[in-house]
């Protein structure tokens, strides 16, 4: 796979070891095994490797709740329909030639099917009326109507990651420390199964073809372009300086990932070079990323309780959502370009959100 994509298998021994002490904490193997497997000299160095879970990360929040400001913000009471509780937001975002208003309006509160253990929701995406959410703690696909109506469960064949739509039938799904990714077709449950090398994070779909996080045990993090049929035509390095890094989103030729310690967005073209990095106190440990029509991206703020949309340029961002639409360690975040919608979903309390983008 990677001699196809051109890639070297050149990199540092720090991406190995890297990714390899993270892969063996995960499993649970002591920390003395993992220097000596991996050459570190002291159990410290090992231990900086360690990949937090979210229900860690949401503990460790619930005991240092940051201090997150907003700005640019307008609130108002959108009452006209006879809908107390629905909230229109007014946010200008300063585009490259002139400043635009944006307004993100509440359509629905849905309550997602109970599973038998858990819910770990991990992605979402909009595959024409539908929502889906990958659920971890169930193994499954979880698939409401636009209205929050339950239409069906998926049984999956590993607890799943990441989730995107390819068209109106496909959906592509990512099983994080599983080396495979699969195409699936959820009207049919027709199953096409592609291997990676290495875990299996994020995943979008964007011109044409799927973007996806790939973490190697002896290449690093990379961006892995494929077709819409999974097969792979480039890999493109992450700096080490991010090894943090699991959700991906695309516009045109930038690629943005969030890394969520420290808590940065990233953007990158698709050689790899870094153009900008986005690190200001509106948010903490970022999780999902997804970027709407203008160019703007989305992050969802997992310990901050909320949504922030940044300028295509990275320079300037705005709270736009948080705790008062019900916001609880937000993980994955979907924008439906066709329709401008807006979908939100909380880690583990079975609520996900839907919103209308309206552009003045």
């Amino acid at each position: 796979m990677c001699t196809k994509a051109g890639l070297s298998g050149n990199f540092t021994n720090h991406s190995g070891k890297r990714t390899c002490a993270t892969t063996m904490f995960q499993s649970g193997i002591d920390e003395q095994t993992i220097m000596s497997r991996t050459g570190h000299r002291s159990v410290q160095g090992v231990r900086k490797y360690k990949r937090p879970s979210d229900d860690q990360l949401r503990d460790i929040s619930n005991v240092l709740e940051p201090n997150c400001k907003s700005s640019k913000i307008k609130t108002e009471n959108n009452s006209s329909d006879g809908k107390e509780n629905e909230k229109c937001h007014i946010v200008e975002l300063q585009s490259q030639s002139a400043t635009s208003n944006m307004q993100i309006q509440q359509i629905q509160d849905i309550q997602l099917q109970p599973g038998n253990a858990n819910f770990d929701i991990k992605g979402c995406t909009i595959n024409g009326d539908k929502v889906l959410f990958t659920d971890k703690g169930n193994c499954r696909i979880i698939i409401h109507d636009s209205t929050g109506v339950h239409v069906e469960d998926i049984p999956l064949s590993a607890e799943p990651f990441g989730i995107t739509a390819i068209d109106n039938n496909m959906v592509a799904v990512t099983f994080g420390r599983k080396q495979y990714f699969e195409i699936i077709n959820i009207n049919t449950k027709e199953v096409t199964k592609r291997t990676t090398e290495g875990n299996s994070w994020g995943i979008t779909y964007e011109n044409g073809n799927l973007y996806m996080i790939v973490d190697g045990h002896m290449h690093g993090i990379n961006v892995a372009i494929m077709t819409s049929s999974g097969e792979l035509f480039k890999m493109i390095p992450v700096s080490t300086d991010f090894d943090q890094t699991e959700y991906v989103a695309v516009d045109g030729d930038s690629i943005f990932f969030t890394v969520f310690i420290p808590k940065d967005l990233v953007c990158m073209d698709v050689n790899g070079a870094v153009q900008w990095q986005f690190e200001k106190n509106i948010f903490n440990q970022p999780r999902g990323v997804t970027t709407d029509t203008l160019g703007n991206i989305f992050v969802a703020g997992f310990s901050s309780h909320n949504v922030i949309a940044v300028q295509k340029s990275g320079s300037e961002g705005s709270e736009i959502l948080n705790k008062n639409e019900g916001l609880n360690y937000p993980t994955s975040i979907y924008c439906d370009k066709t329709n401008n919608r807006l979908l939100v979903s909380n880690l583990n309390n079975g609520h996900a959100y839907l919103f209308n983008i309206v552009y003045d």
